[in-house]
């Protein structure tokens, strides 16, 4: 269900929809080691830009934070209530993930129990992506909008509601200029920040 490759290239974690997360070695392939720490199925992996960290969200809202090299758990903490989508950024030190009812919760990887609600919607949120950085959050919901956040203080930047289809993925670009939007069988490029066309 999600996958993340480690900066340097030489691993490859995937995290199955049982809770399972499988490390390949590349440079070895024959090795792997499999971790068994989550219940439900992953949502989420995210290596940290200097590689020696991996956070991961599962859909029952678990997350965890591993020391790569060693392999070993460094944090985690349950929520309780339900991610069925994740984003995460790393590097400013939270996760975005989405709950199953028509909320976005911000959770910091650094600090227990820091679930925060971010913005309710009319509408399913099913759909969440981050900056790099962490500086902003963009989240599609079901009846067809992308809604732009500012990750720290969780205004509302904008919101583009005239997609036609219903939003199946959004990635931003490495350095936050442009949102790409999978629309039906379509991909927008956006304006990072949501302004423009």
């Amino acid at each position: 269900r999600a996958v993340a490759m480690h900066p340097g290239g030489q691993l490859l974690i995937v995290g199955c929809a049982d809770g399972r997360l499988v490390w390949h070695d590349l440079d070895a392939r024959d090795r792997r080691w499999t971790v068994d720490r989550h219940q439900a199925a992953i949502t989420a992996l995210q290596f940290s830009a200097d590689g020696s960290e991996v956070a991961v969200v599962d859909m029952m809202g678990a997350m965890s934070v591993w020391d790569v090299p060693g392999r070993k758990l460094v944090r985690f903490e349950t929520s309780g209530l339900p991610a069925i989508a994740a984003a995460l950024a790393t590097d400013a030190g939270y996760a975005a993930a989405l709950a199953t009812g028509s909320g976005v919760d911000v959770a910091s990887l650094d600090q227990a129990d820091s679930r925060r609600p971010l913005a309710a919607f009319e509408a399913v949120a099913d759909v969440v992506a981050t900056t790099r950085d962490g500086t902003r959050i963009a989240v599609a919901t079901r009846d067809r909008k992308v809604y732009w956040f500012d990750a720290q203080t969780g205004d509302r930047t904008a919101t583009k509601d005239d997609l036609g289809e219903s939003v199946r993925s959004l990635s931003f670009s490495p350095d936050g200029s442009q949102l790409a939007v999978a629309v039906g069988k379509q991909i927008l490029l956006l304006s990072g920040n949501g302004t423009g066309g």
